[in-house]
């Protein structure tokens, strides 16, 4: 039996929901009974050893789609985009925070924000000198264009079990802002390389790093191609290698 640990272990332990904690308590006996425990980053994984779970392996979630050609679409000049469900943990009114503290300073740029939920969640977040400059869209099924018309991508997380829009928008040629929250993003983004991270819920980080960019363009078009180049090893054809190493090992152990 393989479970998966699709989360940020650590942040469901701090739940302070009693019904998140039997949830949790029965979790963890599953995932002892089982053969091996698939976790998608090294953070999560180090928890999980913490906790008594000795057969881990960590695979990160692949690539569905790999955009050979980044250049196929013309970019925005101005564009900020983040995508992401509509939910307290992903903390979107801090990203119209950061933005706030900057945006007088950048009139022409602007936020495209795609996500499920109520668009209400958001707007209650922008205030009158932001009115058009952050602007909420529904869900694309065509979202990787939207990605290559934009000159990064923010997230501004709780926690990240893996970070998948990270690796989707540098398949697009674009870097990314990011806060360095549990665990996903210390993983994926490399500073100056093909992204920048902003302390953990700092808010004047945050608008810095963003500010960077924005006054960066040439930096900010090597880390696009840097990050194009870097999510490639996300590949579905290279993860799935590994999940195959994975059932192999198993396989191994049930025949010895």
């Amino acid at each position: 039996m393989i479970v998966e640990s699709h989360t940020a272990f650590i942040y469901d332990m701090g739940s302070k929901s009693i019904i998140r904690k039997l949830w949790l308590m029965r979790y963890m006996r599953i995932v002892k009974r089982g053969n091996m425990i698939i976790s998608l980053t090294q953070g999560d994984a180090q928890f999980w050893k913490e906790h008594g779970v000795s057969r881990i392996m960590v695979l990160p979630n692949p690539l569905t789609v790999y955009p050979e050609t980044i250049d196929d679409v013309e970019k925005d000049p101005y564009r900020i985009i983040f995508v992401g469900r509509f939910d307290k943990v992903k903390r979107i009114d801090l990203l119209i925070s950061a933005f706030a503290l900057i945006a007088e300073k950048y009139p022409q740029w602007y936020i495209d924000i795609y996500g499920g939920g109520d668009k209400g969640f958001i707007e209650q977040y922008v205030d009158d000198k932001l009115v058009g400059r952050v602007k909420v869209h529904k869900p694309t099924q065509d979202i990787f264009t939207e990605y290559k018309k934009s000159q990064m991508l923010v997230l501004c997380s709780s926690y990240e079990g893996f970070g998948l829009v990270l690796i989707e928008a540098m398949s697009c040629g674009i870097p990314c802002v990011s806060f360095d929250c549990p665990y996903g993003p210390q993983e994926i983004i490399q500073n100056y390389y093909n992204g920048l991270l902003a302390k953990n819920g700092d808010v004047k980080d945050l608008a810095g790093k963003m500010e960077w960019l924005i006054t960066h363009p040439e930096e900010r078009h090597i880390m696009g191609l840097n990050a194009h180049h870097y999510s490639a090893k996300f590949k579905k054809e290279i993860v799935m290698k590994d999940w195959e190493k994975a059932y192999c090992a198993l396989n191994d152990d049930n025949m010895a």
